[in-house]
């Protein structure tokens, strides 16, 4: 009984730090090309108040706050309807706000993630406080039977403001959000929606959030190169006809059929004027 304890632990601990590494390759950003809009939550905000909401239940979302510097803020990241369909074990955000002017102090991610009993949290998130800009967020529930769905809280951020911050109205936003289900495929929000801080400030006339990355989409296949045909043979010359000879003077006439013809001379002195007694017959033979 006792073997079998620990084959169950180790393969609890195996799907576990599966499940870890995944999360880990998720914040990394590089799943960016292959994560789907299609199944994700319909928004993943920026809530500049926290009043009213919980766990499992959301005000309505505030998107702008007056402030001053020095102060202090508490914000919330939230989710709405994430389906049923596919269930969150797990989420990442950054928050991205102005270096030097918003440090992130504190945050607490026992929100939805956690809202049934026996959930595992595990969290990977950069550690506070945090003021370089860009402040990641990583969660995981270890515990893949306690999966979520529909809104809420996913996180909540404690925001300190810089002493020396100018007056001005400065962006919270987010990127690289996404949400885990239960068999490890992550999913992109349809909307992602940015807060703003007014420091010193009102929240009239907010500038436009800056767009947030979407996943890129890849480039058209080029049609196929078309394969050229092929080059038409140059014919290669046939061999130059031999010329014939020469015609002799006074020859009879060159015969076209080629045949060997022979002309014996009765005399030697019809054929080289050679008249003296004696004299063979001579054989011209011409072609």
């Amino acid at each position: 009984m006792r073997s079998s304890s620990v084959i169950r632990a180790a393969v609890a601990a195996a799907g576990s730090l599966i499940l870890v590494l995944l999360l880990v390759f998720l914040l990394s950003g590089r799943h960016r090309t292959e994560a789907s809009h299609a199944g994700g939550m319909s928004a993943m905000s920026v809530d500049m108040d926290t009043a009213g909401n919980s766990a499992t239940v959301l005000a309505s979302r505030e998107d702008c706050i007056v402030t001053s510097p020095g102060a202090s803020a508490n914000i919330d990241v939230t989710a709405v309807d994430i389906p049923a369909a596919n269930p969150m074990i797990g989420f990442s955000f950054s928050v991205n706000s102005p270096p030097g002017v918003v440090t992130v102090d504190g945050l607490d991610v026992a929100f939805l993630l956690a809202a049934i009993p026996g959930s595992s949290i595990f969290n990977v998130s950069d550690p506070t406080p945090d003021s370089d800009g860009q402040f990641l967020v990583g969660v995981l529930d270890l515990e893949t039977n306690a999966s979520e769905s529909g809104s809420g809280v996913l996180a909540r951020l404690t925001l300190a403001i810089s002493p020396d911050a100018a007056p001005g109205v400065y962006e919270v936003g987010l990127s690289e959000a996404i949400h885990l289900d239960t068999t490890n495929t992550d999913f992109i929000p349809d909307t992602v929606n940015a807060g703003f801080l007014a420091v010193s400030s009102t929240c009239e006339n907010l500038p436009t959030p800056t767009p947030t990355p979407a996943a890129p989409t890849p480039p058209p296949t080029p049609p196929p190169t078309p394969t050229p045909a092929p080059a038409t043979p140059t014919p290669t010359p046939g061999p130059s006809p031999t010329p014939g000879p020469s015609p002799v003077p006074g020859a009879p006439p060159f015969d076209p059929d080629g045949m060997l013809c022979l002309e014996v001379l009765e005399t030697a002195s019809e054929c080289d004027g050679d008249t003296s007694p004696g004299a063979s017959a001579d054989i011209r033979q011409r072609l």
